[in-house]
């Protein structure tokens, strides 16, 4: 076994995912707006249902030994604050919450993490396939956006 084998210390990726509830009221908000949600990040195809709703916490440039896991949490102060696009065709709704900044900021503190996007904005991917301007739509009601899980992966090579 090589002594690369035996380190633990890896790049992170930390994500609220939504509760099953929020899943399948921004799952029905999509597609009553026209919203492509069986594109993934990676360009392949899904169908609408595997289209996951989350919020990237961190995406760290540094390695941290923190196990894999995952905790149930309950964030409910969600505030739409407005739709961007994001690189290309990645639609996002931008919102504000103080709970999940506080998750990050003890995340952030506690382990020294740098992330690959120095600043920090709160985001769910609406679609990956988006074409066009900014939508002139209704932002979805914030009071039925709530997170559920917290996740603690390894990032992928």
């Amino acid at each position: 076994m090589r002594e690369d084998d035996l380190k633990t210390n890896k790049k992170k990726y930390i994500e609220l995912q939504y509760s099953a509830v929020t899943q399948g009221y921004l799952r029905e908000y999509c597609k009553d707006n026209g919203f492509d949600l069986t594109t993934r990040f990676n360009g392949r195809t899904q169908s609408e249902e595997a289209f996951d709703f989350h919020t990237t916490i961190w995406y760290t440039t540094t390695s941290h030994d923190i196990n894999n896991r995952s905790y149930d949490v309950i964030v409910e102060d969600i505030v739409p604050k407005g739709f961007d696009i994001f690189g290309e065709g990645i639609l996002v709704l931008e919102i504000e919450s103080e709970q999940i900044r506080n998750i990050r900021g003890e995340f952030g503190q506690t382990h020294g993490m740098e992330d690959e996007w120095p600043v920090y904005r709160p985001h769910i991917s609406l679609s990956y396939a988006w074409t066009g301007a900014v939508p002139e739509v209704d932002m979805p009601d914030g009071d039925e956006i709530v997170g559920g899980i917290v996740h603690i992966k390894d990032q992928k090579n």
